[in-house]
């Protein structure tokens, strides 16, 4: 879904959330997928439908604060509903 910034030391600007969806609908129902290291702001992007390829009412949508890294820095992990 997204390059390791650790071993490239690069961040991934551009996702493609279409292949995001269409991982996680291959996936059982709550299996956590971690989708890459962004800023928090995207998280919420998703949460209220702005993505138009990802349905939020389908996805559970978290972060978890990515250490060492700047504060708004964090790791998004997806799950199917």
């Amino acid at each position: 879904m997204a390059s390791d910034s650790k071993t490239t030391g690069a961040r991934f600007r551009v996702i493609d959330w279409v292949e995001v969806r269409d991982q996680l609908d291959k996936l059982p129902a709550q299996t956590p997928v971690l989708v890459g290291e962004l800023d928090q702001s995207v998280r919420t992007h998703l949460r209220k439908g702005r993505v138009k390829y990802i349905n939020p009412d389908l996805y559970e949508i978290w972060t978890v604060h990515a250490k060492g890294k700047h504060k708004n820095r964090a790791n998004l992990y997806m799950c199917r509903k």
